[in-house]
């Protein structure tokens, strides 16, 4: 007994015991390495490390912040912390995530690459669906975006699903596409050849964006009636103004018409309170500077405006009203006139009639005058040379 007792005492003397013998640290079995994460979807991340006793597993993020899962965060660990997941993949989440694993006999860490692809995208000024009134121009977006550092390829574009492109445009003197392709201009619509469906395609790695729209062009807004650009108006005209302002469009469109004085607003009731009138059956108004006292009427001078609108397009008429200056102040201004000319003929007929009279005066002509004694005695001294000239001959 006391010889295996001495044996029992060597063999523990000799053995170099630990309170650990059997545990180790820990050591990277698997990790995701490089994985490439689509925008907006789902995407986990794995780190399964060995060690005894079993290691706490704790994540960082591409910013080496500590992820602490919460009921808002897009994180969230499962399988005793081994699986990190992203609910929502965003842009800002590209770049290097960090697993850890510890115990009491040291550390590992894995590095996972997160690479943030995606599709193209749409964007806010996408291809879609316009109505643009005719005769002006309209270019049609075809944007779309990727993660970044991702490339988009080619634009390719379609009208009605046959491929468009500058060799079979309906109107190459019109239709013309940007730089990148990414744009489609049509100069001075025309409703019945540009109406009709558009279609582009983008494509890169990840996969191809598909869009659609369609255009319709109507016809553009004109004003067919309007007052004249200066309205003279007078309490004595004894007839109310038109200031009427009519406008023809699309037959698709309602078509309203707002007026405003010097920059307010008229409303409904302005417009049937004097000196204004409305026709609501015909859409005529007229101005009767006649129906209101002088000291209204003035108030009611100046500039108005009338912009006539659809919903796609709107115009503007612009006219001012005056006073007109008195009639009877024009009516002596004209009788001055034709006194003034009347006063030019007659001293015209003066000077004439004083030129004759000094010219008689000057040149008498070739009568002779006969004098008194002559005359008594009956004799003409002309005839008497003209009798003498006969005999000579």
């Amino acid at each position: 007994m006391i010889a295996c007792r001495d044996h029992l005492s060597i063999v523990i003397d000799d053995l170099q015991w630990s309170p650990w013998a059997g545990n180790r640290a820990p050591k990277k079995e698997f990790a995701s390495k490089d994985v490439k994460a689509v925008l907006g979807e789902k995407v986990v991340l794995d780190c399964f490390f060995s060690g005894r006793p079993v290691p706490t597993i704790t994540w960082t993020d591409n910013q080496n912040r500590p992820i602490v899962p919460e009921s808002s965060s897009p994180f969230n660990v499962t399988n005793y912390n081994r699986q990190l997941s992203i609910s929502e993949v965003s842009q800002e989440d590209e770049g290097t995530f960090r697993c850890t694993a510890e115990n009491k006999l040291g550390k590992a860490e894995a590095a996972i690459n997160v690479n943030v692809t995606t599709p193209p995208l749409r964007t806010k000024d996408s291809l879609g669906t316009h109505t643009v009134p005719d005769q002006v121009d309209f270019t049609m977006p075809c944007k779309a975006r990727a993660a970044l550092g991702e490339l988009i390829g080619q634009t390719v574009w379609y009208r009605n699903g046959e491929m468009l492109n500058t060799n079979n445009v309906p109107d190459p003197e019109r239709y013309s596409f940007s730089e990148d392709n990414t744009e489609l201009t049509i100069r001075q619509l025309v409703k019945e050849v540009d109406t009709a469906s558009y279609q582009c395609s983008v494509t890169n790695s990840e996969g191809e964006l598909y869009m659609n729209g369609y255009l319709r062009v109507i016809k553009s807004l004109e004003i067919s009636r309007q007052p004249s650009r200066i309205v003279e108006v007078s309490p004595n005209s004894g007839a109310p103004y038109d200031i009427t302002v009519l406008a023809t469009g699309d037959t698709c469109c309602v078509i309203n018409y707002l007026y405003f004085f010097n920059n307010g607003k008229l409303e409904e009731n302005d417009l049937d309170t004097p000196p204004f009138r409305t026709n609501r059956s015909t859409g005529s108004i007229s101005f009767d500077p006649a129906s209101v006292p002088h000291d209204v009427l003035t108030k009611w001078l100046g500039e108005f405006r009338c912009e006539v609108s659809n919903s796609y397009q709107t115009k503007v008429a612009r006219f001012s009203t005056v006073l007109m200056a008195p009639v009877v102040a024009e009516k002596e201004s004209s009788g001055l006139w034709w006194i003034a000319i009347l006063c030019g003929v007659l001293l015209i007929i003066i000077v004439i009639i004083i030129v004759m009279i000094i010219y008689k005066s000057n040149y008498p002509g070739a009568t002779y005058k006969l004098e008194k004694t002559e005359l008594e005695h009956n004799l003409n001294p002309v005839e008497d040379l003209l009798n003498q000239s006969f005999h000579e001959i």
